[in-house]
């Protein structure tokens, strides 16, 4: 048992991440967003198409749940905000070398956005829903660690983005371009190395 350990422990130092045309990797994110008390978690896929850039696709799903004193006719009532969204990306990641283990990579995607959200004010027994969808553009920085040439860990914080969206309860639109700055991402993910030909 000493000795697995030992190589387990060693296999960091020895190994460094290289990447072909071919490999693919497989992984998740959990992110949370400050503002509003919003988590995020996000299966990915990619496919390198050369060493240095990869092709893929993830599928956010969030959920949020705040509080918010809403003015209406008779006075001012609190209200529960509960929110649930699906968000589909396809997205290009450019990776830069820091070191054998230690990439910077920018990743940018577009993305198809679902939104459900319950707005309930118990006072007075009401209950509002609103459904959205939307589009958007987006560009994040990542920072990845490679322990081993198979495994990384990888951290983001913030993005900057444009979006589109439209509420199908009120037939309203909302567009926005911002730097998201609260958002902290936090991640990992497998790598199946293709092997080279003989």
């Amino acid at each position: 048992m000493k000795k697995l350990l030992w190589i387990i422990f060693l296999i960091p130092l020895v190994t460094h991440a290289q990447f072909k045309k071919g490999d693919v990797y497989l992984g998740g994110t959990f992110s949370h967003y400050n503002a509003a008390g919003t988590f995020y978690i996000t299966p990915f896929v990619g496919y390198f198409v050369n060493p240095r850039l990869a092709l893929g696709a993830d599928l956010q799903l969030s959920s949020s749940r705040s509080e918010s004193a809403i003015q209406y006719a008779d006075g001012i009532h609190q209200a529960v905000i509960t929110s649930r969204g699906v968000v589909l990306s396809l997205n290009a990641r450019r990776l830069y070398t820091l070191s054998d283990k230690f990439f910077f990579a920018l990743q940018g995607e577009i993305d198809y956005q679902r939104s459900f959200i319950k707005q309930e004010v118990h006072e007075l027994n009401s209950t509002t829903r609103y459904n959205f969808y939307g589009f958007g553009l987006v560009v994040s920085p990542r920072f990845i660690y490679f322990p081993s040439s198979r495994w990384s860990i990888e951290g983001g914080l913030g993005s900057l983005g444009c979006s589109f969206s439209r509420n199908l309860s009120n037939d309203t639109n909302t567009q926005s371009v911002g730097l998201n700055l609260g958002q902290v991402t936090l991640g990992f993910a497998y790598y199946f190395r293709k092997q080279n030909s003989t």
